[in-house]
């Protein structure tokens, strides 16, 4: 998992997060954020981050 995939799906564990806009300067940076986007984080990601500190439980 790349971090910039998982800080760009970060914020909808939030329920009141509807929308995350992510900038670009090139347009090939609008089709990679896509794709992060629609790629998978593993739940046992969030998990470890939690049980290090990192997350709020």
């Amino acid at each position: 998992m790349e971090l910039p995939t998982a800080a760009i799906q970060f914020p909808f564990r939030h329920p009141a997060v509807v929308n995350v806009t992510v900038g670009a300067s090139k347009p090939e940076q609008i089709s990679e954020s896509a794709k992060r986007m629609s790629a998978q984080v593993p739940d046992e990601l969030w998990q470890d981050l939690q049980e290090r500190g990192l997350l709020p439980a």
